[in-house]
């Protein structure tokens, strides 16, 4: 398999994800709970006992999209207010236009 088809079925960890869109983990958390949002779930979609969440490449990009519809206005003006989160120094920048076009010209939809 080459690096772009292990991309298309890696699992992405909710932590991963809110670090890659530059949000509190938080909001994705409480996304994935009024299930608002794509993401995978192990077990029965039906059934009590769903445990394990993870997103797709896929998933990452829909939600990216989807962010300004997602976000309440207060979240939006942080989101936007620089250096409102303490990221590591070496976390990778938030994901731009120009990158979600890439993945989407190798077939991460």
């Amino acid at each position: 398999m080459i690096n772009e088809q292990l991309a298309t079925v890696r699992r992405y960890k909710r932590a991963e994800v809110a670090e890659v869109l530059n949000i509190p983990d938080t909001w994705l958390k409480r996304w994935v709970t009024a299930r608002c949002i794509p993401h995978q779930r192990s077990g029965d979609p039906n059934g009590k006992q769903q445990r394990g969440v993870w997103f797709t490449a896929g998933d990452i990009l829909a939600i990216g999209r989807l962010l300004p519809e997602l976000m309440t206005p207060r979240q939006a003006k942080r989101a936007a207010a620089p250096d409102t989160h303490c990221a590591a120094p070496d976390a990778p920048e938030p994901l731009t236009a120009d990158v979600l076009d890439e993945w989407a010209s190798i077939g991460l939809h």
